[in-house]
């Protein structure tokens, strides 16, 4: 599971995460994984404006 989210709603991913996982997800930077060759969301999945931060699993 991968939330792509802008600075606004980063803490809600993480709270939207750990809820549905009962484990803490990891924060990268999007330009970060992009750097990595990763294919990610440039909008936030909650509001459509630019992604900053990528909240994901260690297994994902």
């Amino acid at each position: 599971m991968l939330i792509c989210v802008c600075q606004e709603h980063l803490e809600r991913a993480l709270d939207e995460y750990t809820e549905e996982h009962e484990v803490a997800p990891s924060i990268f930077l999007r330009v970060q994984l992009e750097r990595e060759g990763k294919e990610v969301a440039t909008q936030c999945s909650y509001c459509q404006k630019e992604s900053f931060y990528v909240v994901k699993g260690n297994a994902d």
